[in-house]
């Protein structure tokens, strides 16, 4: 018996294609395993231009059947889109745990199941992870929600009891932003720790609040603010004019199925130890078919908030 609570490849399959000489592609996922099937009707274009494929999947008894239709670009390639999320983490691992002992010759008596483990278990290896400030920066610069699930599982199993899960995560996480941070539990509240979940409920005069509490703590302060993304590397801002001596510290989030634009973060001058953080939320309120994606609707926000900055310099 072995008992699998980990995960690999972050949970995810990597959509890799091949374009024929009559421009139709080939599509495989990798790692290759049994776990997962497909079916695959895309056209490739060469283009920086968001091609917004459809990608669906249909949960089966072994695995997850995933279904791509419409068309792909350079633009997805560019961003890391090519890749899928499975549904079930346990059975994905497990699959090919059970896939690589048989390829290297090692006997394996029965399959595959989910369940709590009462047993003895048996210490095998230790395994020690990045510091915490590295897995803020990866979770900011990638956007990992993943990373951050896990980050807020490891909250509830400290601070509560092991095991640990979303629902004793998010209960240290929103006593600390309301005890500790200050904010008003009424107009506050938290679905899930990645911001994907409709009962997420915050403002951003709340997110400017969390950025100052932040700022004013040298423990946090620095490796929070290295974490975001910065103009001049990480951050593209093609369609805003930043001042040479400007730096912007920003994260950024995207909803683009439902119309939602976020950016937050730190306004730094060279020279002047002042720093200014701000916070952009934006929501798309017309329907139309394009939807929104990260800038299209903070773009101008972000730009009249630098402009008003110019009589400070």
């Amino acid at each position: 018996t072995c008992a699998l609570p980990i995960s690999i490849n972050k949970n995810c399959l990597r959509i890799n294609l091949n374009k024929n000489v009559d421009d139709k592609i080939r599509v495989w996922l990798s790692p290759q395993t049994s776990y997962a099937s497909l079916s695959s009707n895309l056209i490739y274009e060469e283009k920086m231009e968001p091609g917004r494929p459809l990608m669906q999947y249909e949960k089966k008894s072994w695995g997850d059947h995933y279904t791509f239709k419409g068309k792909l670009t350079d633009w997805e390639k560019k961003f890391d889109y090519m890749k899928v999320c499975v549904s079930r983490p346990g059975l994905y691992t497990g699959t090919l745990l059970l896939e690589n002992c048989k390829r290297e010759g090692i006997l394996v008596k029965g399959g595959i199941r989910q369940d709590t483990y009462k047993g003895n278990g048996v210490l095998l290896k230790t395994i020690h992870g990045e510091p915490l400030h590295k897995i803020v920066y990866q979770l900011n610069q990638d956007s990992e929600n993943m990373v951050a699930e896990l980050l807020n599982k490891n909250l509830g199993a400290y601070f509560e009891s092991v095991p640990g899960t979303r629902k004793k995560g998010l209960k240290v996480l929103k006593d600390y932003c309301v005890n500790t941070i200050g904010l008003n539990p009424d107009s506050f509240s938290a679905g899930d720790a990645s911001g994907l979940s409709l009962g997420n409920k915050l403002s951003a005069s709340q997110l400017v609040q969390v950025l100052n509490f932040c700022y004013k703590r040298p423990e946090i302060s620095n490796p929070f603010k290295n974490s975001l993304m910065k103009t001049g590397e990480h951050l593209k801002l093609s369609h805003i004019n930043v001042p040479d001596y400007m730096k912007i510290y920003a994260k950024t989030g995207t909803l683009s199925s439902r119309g939602v634009n976020g950016i937050v973060g730190y306004i730094e001058f060279e020279g002047i130890r002042d720093i200014f953080a701000f916070a952009i939320l934006a929501n798309k309120r017309k329907p139309g078919k394009k939807p929104a994606y990260t800038g299209t609707l903070t773009d101008e926000f972000l730009q009249t908030i630098i402009n008003s900055f110019s009589y400070y310099i």
